[in-house]
């Protein structure tokens, strides 16, 4: 049994999906075995294990300046490994990486350092907070940084070919890289009553500038009547608001419906009731240089749901046009509309998408991907 601290600058318990995502994989590292000690943000209600993790809680207020809460929060997690004990180290920013490289360097220490590469904050950051792009000693800095946990690292976990990709023109050394894609429980799905609640168009996630939400709202508008479109979600910054405005401008207001997150165990039943499922991605850096690894696509094809999705190199990377999913090009309206009208209307299509996709589920799931993230472990000498 190793003793691992996980570190993460993500809210868990949370609505993302990065809380999902951190939630199985600890669960997995427990079920293996091992104690973890789980470092993320939580309020002063949250619970003391999560997934039989034992819980840190990182207390911060909303709002304020990001960069000065993620560094207070590596230097929250560069105080907990001072404190000695652990066999690995796991972290899945730069925040709280690289405060934890520069120390063992420093101090001589041998613990194995493993960094999920989820996101990089010379790419993520502008995404979020526009008027980063317009700060290029910022975004050098940024960059700097990322390279020097990259050398620091004994293995990067990326959930894409695309990220591996992106690390090695980096600079990374590409021995070090792992892929391990994002996974699904694929038994909260099996057994489900498929619904139809018409042609409701079904969107899970964040409301985020690179999940193409307003190129969605635009095709929904060249649909017409009678489709309509359900986004399920944290509202993210003001994003809300803004797809209502477009709605109304655009005359769909009447059929649009935002809805606010709903807990992981309620996201089956919700996606089983659509008739499709949508992924319409932008093609900003975020996903076209940096990569990522849907959940929700994951979730709907678990579901044997028909997905609607952009061809972009990370989609393209789990699923096939006409046989997973119907891919069309990011940030076109007019595509992603004939997509979904073509998808809406062909019962037969939908049952083939959906079926190829359940298939393919199976092969991501939970377990593989925990059983990945050990094997790797074991490579730097942790089991």
């Amino acid at each position: 049994m190793a003793r691992i601290l996980y570190a993460s600058f993500d809210p868990v318990p949370g609505p993302k999906g990065a809380s999902r995502h951190i939630t199985a994989l600890v669960g997995g590292l427990v079920a293996a075995g091992h104690q973890v000690d789980l470092m993320a943000v939580a309020g002063p209600d949250a619970p003391p294990t999560v997934a039989g993790a034992r819980l840190l809680p990182f207390h911060t207020a909303p709002g304020g300046n990001f960069l000065a809460r993620a560094c207070a929060f590596g230097e929250a997690v560069l105080a907990r490994a001072e404190l000695g004990g652990y066999d690995l180290w796991h972290v899945r920013g730069v925040w709280e990486g690289l405060p934890l490289a520069l120390w063992r360097d420093g101090a001589g220490g041998r613990t194995p350092l493993v960094w999920e590469a989820n996101g990089l904050p010379s790419i993520e950051t502008p995404a979020h907070f526009g008027a980063v792009a317009n700060a290029p000693e910022l975004l050098g800095r940024l960059r700097r940084q990322e390279e020097v946990l990259m050398r620091a690292a004994e293995r990067l976990i990326v959930v894409s070919p695309v990220t591996a990709s992106c690390l090695a023109e980096l600079g990374a050394d590409p021995a070090k890289i792992r892929v391990v894609p994002n996974g699904v429980d694929v038994d909260a799905y099996a057994g489900l009553q498929a619904g139809d609640r018409g042609p409701e168009i079904l969107y899970i996630g964040t409301m985020a500038p690179w999940q193409g939400l307003e190129t969605l709202v635009r095709a929904l508008a060249q649909l017409g009547p009678p489709a309509r479109l359900r986004l399920v979600g944290p509202p993210g910054k003001g994003w809300a608001g803004g797809l209502r405005r477009l709605a109304a401008r655009l005359g769909v207001a009447d059929r649009l419906a935002l809805q606010p997150p709903v807990a992981p165990e309620m996201v089956p039943a919700l996606v089983a009731r659509a008739r499709v499922c949508v992924a319409p991605l932008d093609g900003s850096p975020r996903n076209l240089v940096q990569g990522c690894c849907p959940l929700k696509l994951l979730e709907y094809m678990a579901a044997g749901k028909a997905v609607v999705a952009s061809a972009v190199p990370p989609v393209e990377a789990l699923v096939a046009h006409g046989a997973e999913a119907w891919l069309v090009p990011p940030d076109d309206p007019a595509a992603l509309a004939e997509g979904l009208r073509v998808v809406l209307d062909d019962a037969a299509l939908r049952a083939r998408l959906g079926a190829a996709a359940r298939a393919k589920a199976g092969t991501l799931s939970w377990a593989a991907s925990n059983a990945k993230v050990l094997a790797v472990y074991a490579e730097v000498g942790v089991t």
